[in-house]
């Protein structure tokens, strides 16, 4: 229980963690706009 709160009171370990969901985000993000691109393109070319 200690190291948890060690882990959220230290703003280095919160930066990093954010650092690690924004890229997750961007990398979903990136997936996401790809599968949309494939779907628009399929349906263009009907």
């Amino acid at each position: 229980m200690k190291q948890i709160q060690q882990y959220l009171i230290c703003p280095q370990n919160l930066t990093i963690l954010w650092g690690k969901t924004s890229l997750w985000r961007k990398k979903i993000y990136k997936k996401r706009k790809v599968m949309v691109l494939k779907i628009f393109g399929m349906s263009t070319q009907w």
